[in-house]
């Protein structure tokens, strides 16, 4: 039981991931015409905080969870993990059981992780813009990629040595196209082989390299492809 709902939120987690590149794509283009974006940012951050409540206005009770607890930060992993086990307490309640435990991870579950990417994304967004300075001291990264761990990696790797920065971003130093698109595939999908989630265009340029994606697509699809990790 326990992993067929881990299988169901997983393909879950990847349904949110797809739906956040496209919010992500029109987000971006809508703020560009914005005067104040930290307030239209902030608007967007009213409507998906609100992850108590499906669509409809039903209560979410995982989300109902998720708030109580006040808006705990986890990973992907540790979001999932928690819902695994919240679901599977459904399975002991009356009325219940196996069929309710997986309807409420496909519906109530799916919702959720939607609206919870899209409140992360806002959220690391709106903490960039407030913080133009220390952005642009910290890395010539786009602000919708600078994540904790995208930062924290990109450091490390300008102190191995294997990349380093220009006017106008990054550029590989020693290493084959191959080999940075295995890191950048490392740093932006981690364990994900959903390579439409890469952010191509964005690393294509500041790397000044063309289709970066296709380099990332190329390393999937290829099962033996185990190039020396060059992330960590």
């Amino acid at each position: 039981m326990g992993q067929k709902i881990q299988a169901i939120l997983e393909y879950k987690m990847l349904e949110a991931k797809r739906e956040l590149l496209l919010f992500v794509n029109q987000t971006k283009e809508t703020i560009r015409y914005q005067t104040d974006k930290q307030a239209y940012i902030k608007e967007l951050l009213a409507k998906y905080s609100n992850l108590s409540t499906d669509k409809s206005g039903c209560i979410c009770f995982f989300g109902r969870w998720y708030v109580n607890n006040g808006f705990p930060v986890l990973s992907d992993e540790e979001v999932l993990a928690q819902m695994k086990r919240f679901y599977l307490c459904y399975v002991e309640k009356p009325m219940l059981g196996e069929s309710g435990a997986i309807d409420a991870a496909e519906s109530e579950g799916g919702l959720f992780l939607e609206r919870w990417n899209k409140y992360n994304w806002l959220k690391n967004l709106l903490d960039m813009l407030e913080q133009p300075q220390q952005v642009q001291v910290s890395t010539p990264l786009p602000v919708e990629l600078q994540t904790d761990e995208a930062i924290k990696r990109f450091e490390r790797a300008e102190k191995a040595g294997i990349i380093e920065r220009t006017q106008t971003g990054y550029r590989k130093k020693g290493i084959s196209k191959a080999m940075l698109a295995y890191f950048l595939q490392k740093v932006f999908l981690q364990n994900s082989r959903a390579n439409d989630l890469f952010p191509d265009k964005e690393l294509s340029t500041i790397f000044n390299e063309s289709r970066l994606g296709a380099a990332v697509t190329a390393l999937i699809n290829t099962e033996t492809a185990s190039p020396k990790d060059i992330s960590k």
